[in-house]
């Protein structure tokens, strides 16, 4: 009976690591679906998207995106939400229509990995993410640090 090394058990460990991140993203982009489908769905059965509650962004607001990278971008979505959070799913649309992202197929992915390995975020919930308030040194005002 083969006995497996240390180094083929770490590589083990590895690629089945890397897989259920790639199923997480995987999972969150289903689940964000389903919510599009079950939304539309409760549109239709109501008379169509008047007083729909979906999020139209003036083209205004989607300029102030222009030059900003991915994470300058979700810390101003979470300024602007009023709660200092933000939703993947809400992150996604807007980075579509804001050309903030060139991959179309993996903006949740790319999304969730952002927020993930930021130092500005914390997740909260599936697929929703609060900006960490202004770090403090203490002893040292914000005008000094």
């Amino acid at each position: 009976m083969a006995t497996a090394s240390k180094q083929d058990l770490e590589g083990l460990k590895k690629r089945l690591t890397q897989r259920a991140e790639r199923l997480r993203g995987e999972l969150q982009q289903v689940d964000d679906d389903l919510r599009c489908a079950s939304r539309t769905i409760e549109l239709l059965r109501h008379g169509g998207l008047e007083g729909s509650q979906d999020e139209a962004w003036p083209e205004a607001y989607l300029r102030e995106f222009e030059g900003m990278t991915q994470i300058q971008a979700l810390v101003k979505m979470a300024q602007d939400s009023g709660n200092n959070t933000v939703k993947v799913s809400e992150a996604r649309k807007l980075f579509m229509v804001a050309g903030l992202s060139k991959s179309k197929k993996n903006v949740t992915n790319i999304l969730h990995s952002t927020l993930d390995s930021s130092e500005k975020f914390r997740k909260v919930a599936p697929g929703e993410y609060e900006l960490f308030p202004l770090k403090l040194v203490v002893g040292r005002s914000l005008t000094n640090a």
